[in-house]
Parts: C-alpha cells; sequence; structure tokens
C-alpha cells in the first residue's frame, strides 16, 4: 500500500525512515514562511514500512476551497465556518501495525478547540486521499476483492507542543489521554519534547 501511495503522490510531501546511530527514524520538522527551520520532533524505531505525508500549504492550501478564519465572515470562533481551513501538520502512515497518526505540532499554547479542529482537518485529508485512490486507480476499482486502502486501520490523534523547550524527566504516560487517543476530541497531549520512542504509543 505505502509504495502505491508514495507512486502517486508528489515527492516533495512524502518522508521516508532513514538511519541515525543504528535507530530508524521519522523526522518531523516546522519552518517559518521564509523557509527558516523552527524545530524538529523525532520518532525513533519507527517500521521500515511506514512513511510520513506532510499536509504543507504549499501543497494543500485549503484556503483556496474555503473561507478562512482570516476573513470578516468567519471571525467567530463559536461558528464552524471560522475552522473549515484547519489541518493537521503530518499523517504518520504505519503500515506494519496498521495505524495512521494524525499530528499537530505547535511552537506555543493554543486552546484546544483550536487543536482540535485542525487534527479533524487533517482527518478530512486523509480521508480525501482514501477516497482519490478507490475510486481513481485501477488497482481498487476494478478489483473488488481488494480491502480499501486504510480498511482495518486505526486511528491515533497527537499535538505536540513546546518542542523548543524540550525537558528531560517528562513522563510520557503522563501525558494526557495517554491511555486513549484514538479521536481528535481525545487526542494526546505530548509537551516538553523533541523525540519519542515509537513503541510507546502503539499499545
Amino acid at each position: 500500500m505505502l509504495e502505491y501511495i508514495k507512486k502517486v503522490t508528489q515527492k516533495e510531501i512524502i518522508k521516508e525512515p532513514y538511519i541515525e546511530n543504528g535507530k530508524r527514524c521519522l523526522k518531523l520538522s516546522e519552518e517559518d514562511e521564509q523557509g527558516t527551520l523552527l524545530y524538529t520532533f523525532t520518532f525513533f524505531n519507527v517500521p521500515q514500512d511506514s512513511i510520513l505525508i506532510r499536509l504543507d500549504e504549499k501543497f494543500l492550501e485549503t484556503r483556496n476551497i474555503f473561507i478562512s478564519s482570516s476573513n470578516d465572515k468567519c471571525k467567530n470562533k463559536n461558528d464552524f465556518e471560522h475552522y473549515l481551513c484547519k489541518k493537521a501538520d503530518y499523517l504518520l502512515i504505519d503500515s506494519e501495525n496498521k495505524t495512521i497518526f494524525v499530528i499537530e505540532l505547535k511552537s506555543s499554547s493554543h486552546t484546544e478547540e483550536h487543536i482540535i479542529a485542525q487534527l479533524k482537518g487533517g482527518f478530512c485529508i486523509l480521508k480525501y486521499i482514501e477516497a482519490i485512490i478507490n475510486n481513481f486507480s485501477n488497482l481498487f476499482r476494478y478489483k473488488s476483492s481488494l480491502n480499501l486502502p486504510f480498511d482495518s486501520f486505526s486511528y491515533r490523534f497527537i499535538s505536540i507542543k513546546h518542542i523548543k523547550n524540550a525537558t528531560k524527566g517528562n513522563k510520557l504516560q503522563d501525558s494526557k489521554n495517554y491511555n486513549d487517543f484514538s479521536s481528535a476530541d481525545k487526542f494526546l497531549h505530548l509537551r516538553g519534547r523533541d523525540k519519542i520512542i515509537y513503541n510507546h504509543l502503539v499499545k
């Protein structure tokens, strides 16, 4: 499945695992509007059969479709229109464990409503990718015995904040919603860390 996704998507939005100090890693990064690197976050010991998809505005600009929160028509945060263009930063697709992570990076604090909207937006883009593959590829359209791209996959939702202020002794088990982050409304709150051992998230 991942080989097919890599075949049909733009190479600029795909990141594959690399080896660092003998460990297989995936690195997330955030840049400012000038392209200056702000911070990175690294998953260690990821499966070989995994990829990151970057939901970058340069390639996936939802404001070309919907009105955004910068529009005078949707300044009210109580209106759903305010959140239409929100989306997460990354999708991490792990075929080995049949798990997909929707991930949002934040350098500072934001409201839970804001983060939930971004995670839900990222999930919508995932469903869009799945629908495109399902409806337009011969692989799935004409071989009905095959499953849809992400059938039987589970979903996890993560917000990572204060990456620049990473501190030692920050216990993962103390993170909010650690025991269940299977929906955008109950996302895992990771704070003050810039790396994590991937196996701790697949349980």
